[in-house]
């Protein structure tokens, strides 16, 4: 393909790609106060679980439009989530052009991979995690007699905050893989630095999780398991590929 080629052909995958983001927004606006419910209700189960009346824990907005913004934001983070995939096509479409048949067959392996450990990541925090951890934090403010009052904008914060989080860690599988697939790290480097990735991760949580016990060991948990994942799969990869070695 000639310069010029290249350029119309970027033109109309960048048109397609706002078209397709535009769209996710649309989406997200109709279902938005669906998606707003269903962050709430994390807190919610947390009040009913420590025997708060949903009347008198309910979130609060401390200006008028701070519900409304709120929406429009949870909408657009949405949209833009759903759209992602239709992006990622089009700028695949574009790069696989100058890519050799090994690489595109390597990225369209990965790329799933990512966003299913992304989402699995963003679920579990959503399903699993997050009503314990707000119970958790509610006690502790009790505990240190200090009247809580949460805001809809706050909430949703910290919610959707949290998911990014979980949904970058639950990539602890990949990177390993990817290390021990290039070579960076050995097998037996992974096992022998057990203890200090252990370490690594219960530093890294305390960091980045709510500063409570509860919520740094329900970070810290899945992603040892996922790093242990991580470890077997790449260690059945080397296995594999030694055997296919010897064959040959």
């Amino acid at each position: 393909m000639s310069l010029g080629d290249h350029l119309d052909e970027l033109r109309k995958r960048l048109i397609y790609a706002v078209l397709g983001i535009v769209a996710g927004m649309g989406i997200g606006m109709g279902i938005g106060r669906w998606l707003l419910l269903l962050l709430e209700k994390p807190y919610y189960d947390a009040m009913r679980h420590l025997g708060r009346s949903e009347a008198g824990a309910k979130l609060k907005a401390l200006t008028a439009t701070e519900a409304f913004n709120t929406y429009l934001r949870v909408s657009a983070i949405f949209g833009l989530i759903l759209a992602s995939w239709w992006v990622f096509y089009q700028l695949w479409k574009f790069v696989s052009v100058g890519l050799y048949s090994k690489e595109r067959r390597y990225v369209r392996n990965t790329l799933p991979f990512i966003a299913g450990l992304f989402v699995a990541g963003a679920m579990f925090f959503l399903f699993v995690v997050a009503t314990p951890i707000l119970q958790a934090l509610v006690e502790m403010s009790d505990w240190l007699d200090v009247d809580m009052s949460v805001t809809l904008e706050n909430h949703v914060a910290f919610m959707t905050n949290m998911m990014l989080v979980f949904g970058i860690t639950f990539q602890t599988p990949l990177i390993v893989i990817v290390l021990a697939k290039a070579g960076l790290v050995s097998i037996r480097s992974f096992n022998r630095f057990r203890r200090h990735v252990v370490i690594a991760i219960l530093i890294f949580t305390a960091i980045i999780a709510p500063p409570d016990a509860f919520s740094m060991l329900a970070l810290a948990t899945p992603m040892w398991l996922l790093y242990e994942i991580g470890v077997l799969l790449a260690w059945l990869m080397v296995r594999k590929r030694e055997g296919t070695a010897g064959k040959d």
